[in-house]
């Protein structure tokens, strides 16, 4: 299991840590040669490829390289996927992008004037959470 962790508060404690089956926990390698990456949610199937998001978006083939996507500079808050090559990251100023395994496609038709929280993605299903105009929002899209 690995988890994101992230001082909200102040930068430079971000890590990333896996919990074993003994209970004991390592740290996982973390650099994205910006020391203050925030790492807000991970997403993996397996350890072969994992997901970040936060301070960007990541991906690590579990090389303990990571590199940064290509996609707006908006703060990220949740990343989920099916699999490798169908993932959908979520975050501020309505972003909601989609991982295809080669790249990325931003649905800008989603409105600007949210914040996104957090979101979850089965099978062909996205539902997204946040707020706007400090009212709550749910956000339904199906991947056809």
């Amino acid at each position: 299991m690995l988890c994101a962790v992230s001082n909200v508060i102040t930068f430079g404690d971000n890590k990333i840590l896996e919990i074993k089956e003994d209970n004991t926990i390592s740290e996982v390698s973390w650099n994205t040669g910006d020391i203050d990456k925030r790492v807000n949610s991970i997403w993996f199937n397996n350890n072969n490829q994992i997901f970040t998001c936060g301070g960007g978006v990541f991906i690590s083939k579990n090389d303990g390289l990571w590199k940064k996507q290509i996609l707006p500079s908006i703060h990220t808050n949740k990343i989920r996927g099916n699999d490798k090559n169908d993932v959908f990251v979520a975050g501020d100023f309505g972003l909601v992008a989609h991982f295809n395994g080669v790249s990325w496609k931003v649905y800008s038709e989603v409105t600007n004037v949210a914040l996104f929280y957090s979101l979850d993605y089965k099978k062909n299903i996205l539902l997204a959470v946040g707020e706007r105009n400090s009212k709550a929002i749910i956000l339904k899209m199906m991947k056809q």
